[in-house]
């Protein structure tokens, strides 16, 4: 403590004067403060050793929250014990476990409680039929099996190759478990000749984000605006659309599609504008800006690998030169193998240039090697503990387990997922055993869930070696997100151009933009491009995701063609892929490709394209990203204590003991005395002192050091912005930095923030991945407000954090955030101007700016709502005082401005 602390309302203290000898007990009044000094380290000294002997004679502070327990369901075994006449059909390994789990519905709660389940697990269609993929052993067998099928009543709605997509009305089985017994109709499925394997279609999703308009478009940012005022638009190019749902694309012929499209549906009884999905219809009205006179084909299949096959014989059918596809799916080995990397290399042999999403699962991905610690057979993730918390976002969510075992098929792992409260919602334990038709995946989807944290487990079932784990989510973000090897299929195909995603505004690479490479060790995504794009689809809520951005790729490899119809597709791809813009680290990676797309301008256009620089080496297929290579282990039992320990121990609390009988006596004597100069203060003031002698005048104080400089914040560390002073600042993954970012892309010292005269400049300090600066690699740079600076992937936003000036801020957790000139986004993600750390939030939620007078509040289409004073809402104008809530956290609003 200093004399400052005290100089409020102080006690006279009596002055002796000159020549008059003062007495101890004057001497004890002028330094009071000495004994209230010792009195508090008294105090201390017993709290300390008190705290320490209570904790070390088996006290307890404030007990943890009770963690989540979960139990697993009965094995097959059991089930097969408990339900004997069941038995030969839960352990055929033909059927999906699924469907095992909706006989053994029927049979304990009849077809109320099976039709319940099939909704829940999402095998009921619209039909109220159950929903099969049928993997058949011989192509050639399908049309007589499709021919028995339809004679019994069931609906076949397509078959490809070795697969037949059905239906089975619930009244069929209701009607054979009567007859026949709960397992009939299944048992006779799988029966049938040729028939190997009856699966719950997995299906595909798409690559979207909602996001808000931002001014501008791809087409300037790409330089294709160049290539149109050169004439160059696209004219003589084909180019078909594969997507999940074009509605609404009939209102836009002529305005924002062509005057005239050729679209097709593959799905059963609906057609190409009947989906309730718009989704490709912004994929096709990109594809339309960038190719103005390309013709388009529209493609309308239902994400199972029948339609998705028909859908792609058509398109070739119609002969178009590039196949742009922005939908991508999770389940597969991602290696290039799998029936749908073949499908894509088909097409690539005849000509044709493929261009796929990469997949928005950087953030819905986990990886990590199986590891079992204490044997029980269940898988430790990083924190050691054998459930991992997802984030649900919706109202339902798929679950899918890979692992590297997809040539034999013989390692068996299982699945679980369970709600908030460590209850089983669904097990996928599909046999593992080097049958035909097997896969080295398991799936679960759910419906009808809230927005909340569920968990999944995964569990050995029978192995031999702990397997490579590749978990996705769609619908939820995991806890320990791996974006390393997070590809969709097909976009791990050879033949396929695959699109990472950019933010629009820096060209920073999206937080959710899956990356590679792929699991055989090759280069993923080949180029990236924008996202967070506006349109006559999604309107104000915008597009993003790499669903935006394949289009872009589609459009621009259309504009190329046009102008070099002799090119094969290799050779229009290469002249992309060379023209790029070089992002990230230099040369070619795993996260940006070659780089970002940017066509030259018209008159630097080649005759020829050059030659794209070779790939830097990957990572072999089977290496792991570092954090998740070993999970932490369980903390171990507490040992017993050698008698050389249990006497240090004793010696520690005797020490301990004796701290505090000191601490006591002195805090005890420090009171007395200051009892006795209280009351002997209190006496001397009972009379005036006499008046003493005139003396100079003590000389005033120092003033106040001056506060130090405001030099703004970073915001995207944390929850809340973290504020710059004066000095140097270190950045990097090693914990003796000021700022330390827990990431494998982050160097152990990776950059300096040096805050002097005003300013702040960044440096990078040799890191492995650059510091990029709006965009730029910088080895040096000088911030101003609203610079994004990524490092590896983090990415921080440099904000001013003095609110004294602005008309408008939000108040979150005290901290106050202001709103710059330009509106601010509100969200999960650290790309946001304002990050709100809550599970609930959506990545981007909600977007505040100025319009004219007001202040207006927009829902980015969030999965939770955005609520002002408790009423959700999606545009609204705020004024002053207004309480907003984003997930479950709170946020005010304060202006200086009186509302309009």
């Amino acid at each position: 403590m200093n004399d400052h602390d005290f100089r409020e309302n102080p006690t006279p203290v009596p002055i002796p004067l000159e020549g008059e000898q003062s007495s101890a007990l004057d001497r004890l009044l002028a330094r009071r403060r000495w004994l209230i000094g010792l009195a508090v380290l008294g105090v201390v000294l017993v709290a300390i050793s008190g705290a320490v002997l209570w904790i070390g004679l088996g006290g307890k502070g404030t007990p943890p929250p009770t963690p989540v327990q979960v139990s697993l369901p009965p094995s097959l075994d059991e089930l097969m014990q408990q339900y004997p006449e069941l038995a030969d059909l839960l352990g055929d390994p033909a059927l999906g476990s699924v469907y095992k789990d909706f006989i053994i519905a029927y049979e304990s709660g009849g077809i109320e409680a099976a039709r319940e389940l099939a909704r829940q697990r999402g095998m009921l269609n619209d039909r109220d039929e159950i929903r099969i993929t049928l993997v058949v052993d011989q192509p050639e067998a399908v049309p007589a099996i499709v021919a028995e099928l339809q004679k019994v009543g069931i609906t076949v709605e397509g078959s490809y190759q070795d697969r037949i997509n059905i239906g089975v009305p619930l009244s069929l089985i209701e009607q054979l478990a009567a007859q026949q017994g709960t397992d009939a109709l299944f048992e006779q499925l799988t029966q049938m000749k040729h028939i190997i394997r009856l699966e719950l279609p997995i299906s595909r999703g798409t690559d979207s984000i909602s996001l808000f308009q931002i001014e501008g478009e791809g087409v300037r940012v790409t330089g294709a605006n160049a290539w149109h005022a050169a004439g160059i638009t696209g004219k003589g190019i084909r180019v078909g659309v594969l997507d999940l749902g074009f509605d609404g694309y009939r209102a836009l012929l002529g305005t924002e599609l062509p005057p005239q499209v050729t679209a097709a549906s593959f799905v059963y009884g609906k057609e190409p504008d009947g989906s309730g999905e718009v989704h490709g219809t912004a994929c096709a009205e990109i594809v339309h800006e960038m190719a103005p006179d390309a013709e388009l084909f529209l493609a309308y299949y239902d994400g199972s690998r029948v339609s998705e096959g028909q859908a792609v014989e058509w398109l070739l059918q119609q002969g178009v030169h590039i196949i742009s596809n922005s939908t991508s799916g999770i389940l597969g080995p991602m290696d290039g193998s799998d029936e749908a990397a073949q499908m894509v290399d088909d097409v690539a042999s005849r000509g044709v240039l493929w261009v796929n999403s990469a997949g928005n699962n950087a953030q819905q991905h986990y990886r990590g090697q199986f590891t079992d610690s204490d044997g029980d057979g269940l898988h430790e993730f990083p924190d050691g503990k054998e459930i991992m918390p997802i984030g649900v976002y919706g109202d339902h969510v798929t679950v899918v387990l890979n692992w590297d075992d997809w040539q034999n098929v013989t390692e068996d792992y299982d699945l679980y997922l369970f709600d908030p409260n460590g209850d089983l919602i669904a097990g996928s334990e599909d046999t593992q055993n080097g049958s035909p038709g097997q896969m080295a995946a398991e799936g679960i989807s759910a419906r009808g869930l809230s927005q909340d944290i569920y968990y999944v487990a995964i569990k050995a079932h029978q192995t031999t070696r702990p397997a490579i784990l590749d978990l996705y989510t769609m619908g939820a973000e995991v806890k320990f997100a791996v974006a390393e090897h997070s590809l969709g299929s097909p976009a791990d195909a050879r033949g396929a151009f695959t699109v990472g995603a950019t933010e629009y505004r820096d060209d920073s690479l999206a937080s959710y933009s899956s990356q590679g490479p792929s699991n055989d060790g090759r280069l993923k995504p080949e180029i990236s491009a924008p996202a967070g794009v506006s349109g006559a689809t999604y309107g104000p809520d915008g597009f993003d995701g790499t669903s935006a951005s394949t289009p872009y790729v589609a459009g621009a490899a259309a504009l190329v063609w046009s102008a070099f119809p002799d090119w094969t597709a290799a050779q229009v791809r290469d002249y992309l892929q060379s023209n790029a813009l070089d992002l990230g680290p230099a040369g070619p990676d795993n996260g940006y490709g070659y780089g970002r797309l940017r066509l030259p301008p018209p008159s630097a256009v080649s005759a020829q394209p050059t030659q794209p620089p070779l790939p830097t080496l990957p990572p072999l297929p089977t290496a792991l990203p570092e954090p998740t290579t070993v999970a932490a282990l369980p903390a171990p039992e507490p040992e017993q204590p050698s008698p050389a320990e249990e006497e240090t121990r004793q010696g520690l609390f005797l020490l301990l003991g004796g701290l505090g009988i000191c601490g006591a006596t002195v805090a005890l004597a420090s009171g007395l005395l200051l009892l006795v100069v209280w009351r002997a203060s209190a006496g001397r003031q009972a009379a005036p002192p006499p008046p003493p002698p005139e003396m100079a005048a003590p000389p005033s104080p120092p003033p106040p050091p001056p506060p130090p400089a405001d030099y703004g914040a970073l915001l995207g560390v944390g929850p809340f912005p973290i504020p710059l002073r004066p000095g140097r600042i270190t950045i990097g993954r090693s914990s003796d930095n000021d700022i330390v970012l827990d990431s494998r892309q982050i160097s152990r010292h990776h950059a300096r923030l040096e805050c002097a005269a005003g300013r702040c400049t960044i440096e990078d300090l040799g890191s492995a991945n650059g510091v990029i600066v709006n965009g730029q690699r910088v080895s040096r740079a000088t911030l101003q407000p609203g610079d994004r600076v990524r490092l590896g992937d983090v990415t921080l936003t440099y904000r001013m954090a003095d609110t004294a000036e602005a008309d408008a801020w939000l108040e979150m957790g005290g901290t106050r955030y202001p709103i710059p000139a330009g509106g601010a986004t509100i969200g999960r993600s650290s790309s946001n101007d304002i990050l709100v750390n809550d599970a609930l939030a959506s990545r981007r939620h909600a977007r505040l700016e100025r319009r004219g007078g007001r202040f207006i509040l927009t829902d980015l289409g969030s999965a939770n709502g955005t609520f002002v004073n408790e009423r959700r809402i999606r545009h609204k104008p705020l004024r002053d005082g207004d309480r907003i809530r984003i997930g479950r956290s709170q946020l005010i609003f304060h202006t200086r401005r009186r509302a309009a």
